[in-house]
């Protein structure tokens, strides 16, 4: 950085061309150290302009310049003409491409053409005297008292007299400066006063309500509980291993227990001996359609369960991988004849997750983890408690293993992905997070197994979002302001990390109503039993989208994309299988998957409609 010696230096070498550019920087400013680039190209292009660089942190030195110029945010630049004068000044920085505008235009001078540039004027007070008076006042005569003479006299002496206050000299002007300040001094102190008595009185009296509703939330320290689920490691799906299809692990993000565990457990059993025909099964057959003998007892033993607990309907398939993440002190108890009790994340694992808290983040983290212990899984989808399927767990199955995208909006490109931007703080906008990169989208997602790993990686973004995104008080609104790490913690790192395009930019892996509820309302529409029917279940299908009309037929004929692996087994008086022959028996139609945008899931479902849904749902789910 230059010295105020420097400075005067550069000055003082002017010619009546040059020009001097006053760069207001900080060391400790990143959008000021991409500029370096910047700084040093005019330094080498333009001869006639002598930049001078400025820390900003050195007020000792530099506070007249500071003061002068009004510098409030840096970087900022400011252009002197050859007589030390201000011409032009670039606005308060928002990113590096509207500085780097700012700064070309400000060197260029096209101040009327750039939007990005204050241009800095000077004002002159002086008479305004036509040809006709300065003539007067010099030609004649002393003592001469024309008629001509006196007229134009009368006049100068009564403009002279009945100039306007502050015009009339330098002290009238800084006494109504004193006086216009100290009026503007007395109204801002009365309406600052006002504004925070107000705001305190809101805050006193809205802290009820905001509690209840989860407005306010307390910092919720790092939990680094999911470091140690590594010990969870299950044994490998055997069959899933020995045959190379994928698995999608379903992780079920709960705070008691599940309301529609009957559907889940029709909807596994439904899974049951079914292995998906897929390219990774069937490559190892390719050119050998009655080879790759297996031993008949390898497979049966990796497969099929026939001495196995029908309880464990869950044990019995092998697509799926579950994983329940239960909060940390809730009893086991309750999940004690639950078809989930073997999937249950163990208590010294799990965290206390809290609506509306970062915590939320923290037990999805646990469930990420578990379910990456497993190498087969592919696709890992969030569920809730009150989720319930809208398809079979074939049309599941296939649908998210067919899909190469993360079921998540981290895109900037769609309709109405910046409506959320009042979220934003602008506390968070200091530590980086900018309108560029914010992103939202739904708590429940369907992720890579690329992606959760990012997330689990990830501890910068995380701390950010940590201590600043939590609903709590906002002076400058005058009110309890929110924001959810759920929905927009992991759609922005990804932003972050320039995986915008691997997601699909919807997010709609699950339905839900939002136009029964109001508009500040956190939560969606709870069904009621009224609303429970067929026609609801369709509906919810969105079959008037384009890629979502084929449904109801994928429903039907997604059969075709299994087989029955106890069929295949065969007789236990055979000691090998002919694996690719069996599989190969029927040819298998290529799968022509929804479309992303159509859900597989839909919520809210509680206690109180879980018979009839279980009705409905039973038999719309063929497979």
């Amino acid at each position: 950085f230059d010295t105020p010696i420097d400075y005067a230096e550069k000055l003082y070498t002017l010619n009546s061309k040059d020009r001097v550019l006053l760069s207001f920087l900080s060391p400790h400013c990143r959008l000021c150290t991409s500029l370096r680039g910047d700084l040093d190209k005019v330094k080498k292009e333009r001869e006639d302009l002598k930049v001078v660089e400025i820390d900003s942190l050195n007020r000792d030195d530099w506070a007249p310049e500071l003061i002068r110029y009004n510098i409030e945010k840096v970087p900022c630049f400011v252009l002197l003409n050859s007589r030390g004068r201000a011409i032009g000044k670039t606005e308060d920085p928002i990113n590096a491409d509207f500085v780097r505008n700012a700064l070309h235009a400000l060197i260029t001078e096209k101040r009327k053409k750039c939007s990005s540039m204050v241009v800095v004027k000077r004002h002159q007070h002086a008479y305004d005297e036509s040809p006709a008076h300065r003539s007067i006042h010099i030609g004649s005569p002393l003592g001469q008292h024309s008629p001509s003479f006196g007229k134009h006299h009368h006049f100068h002496h009564h403009r002279d007299d009945n100039r306007p206050f502050w015009k009339r000299g330098s002290v009238q002007r800084v006494l109504l400066v004193v006086l216009l300040g100290g009026v503007g001094m007395v109204v801002w102190s009365s309406f600052r006063l006002h504004h925070v008595l107000t705001c305190r009185w809101h805050r006193s009296s809205r802290k009820s309500r905001a509690d209840s509703e989860g407005f306010s939330r307390p910092f919720e320290p790092y939990q680094p509980q999911f470091l140690g689920v590594n010990e969870l490691r299950r044994r490998d799906n055997e069959c899933a291993r020995l045959l190379g299809f994928p698995q999608i692990a379903l992780l079920f993000l709960v705070h008691g227990q599940l309301p529609n565990e009957k559907i889940w457990y029709q909807w596994f059993q439904m899974m049951r001996d079914r292995i998906p025909v897929s390219e990774s099964v069937l490559g190892r057959c390719e050119g050998n359609s009655r080879g790759d003998l297996v031993a008949r007892e390898v497979l049966a033993k990796a497969c099929v369960h026939d001495d196995a607990s029908q309880d464990d309907v869950i044990g019995l398939q092998h697509g799926f991988d579950v994983w329940v993440h239960l909060p940390k002190g809730m009893d086991d108890d309750i999940f004690e004849r639950s078809i989930f009790k073997q999937s249950l994340i163990p208590e010294r694992y799990r965290v206390e997750a809290t609506w509306g808290g970062h915590s939320l983040i923290d037990a999805t983290r646990v469930l990420f983890a578990a379910a990456l212990t497993n190498p087969l899984v592919s696709k890992l989808v969030l569920i809730s408690d009150s989720d319930v399927p809208l398809y079979g767990p074939l049309v599941f199955y296939k649908q998210l293993v067919s899909e190469s995208q993360s079921r998540i909006n981290a895109c900037n490109t769609t309709a109405g992905w910046d409506t959320n931007n009042y979220r934003l703080r602008q506390d968070l906008i200091e530590a980086g997070i900018t309108e560029t990169i914010w992103r939202k989208s739904w708590q429940w997602i369907a992720l890579t197994r690329g992606h959760a790993r990012i997330v689990l990686d990830d501890r910068k973004i995380d701390d950010i979002f940590r201590h600043l995104c939590r609903p709590r008080w906002d002076d400058d609104w005058c009110d309890f302001r929110v924001c959810y790490s759920d929905e927009h913690y992991i759609p922005t790192l990804l932003a972050i990390q320039g995986l915008d395009n691997e997601t699909d930019c919807r997010g709609e892996l699950t339905d839900r109503d939002w136009s029964r509820v109001k508009a500040t309302d956190p939560h969606p529409y709870e069904y009621k039993p009224a609303d429970i029917s067929t026609d609801l279940f369709m509906k919810l299908r969105h079959a008037e989208i384009e890629s979502c009309e084929r449904s109801s037929m994928i429903q039907m004929t997604v059969g075709e994309q299994f087989r029955n692996i106890s069929k295949v087994v065969g007789s236990k008086k055979s000691k090998t299988v002919a694996l690719c022959g069996s599989l190969n028996q029927n040819p298998t139609p290529s799968y022509v998957p929804l479309g992303s945008v159509c859900p597989l899931l839909a919520r809210k479902f509680s206690n109180s409609t879980h018979d009839l849904v279980e009705s409905v749902l039973s038999k719309m789910l063929i497979h």
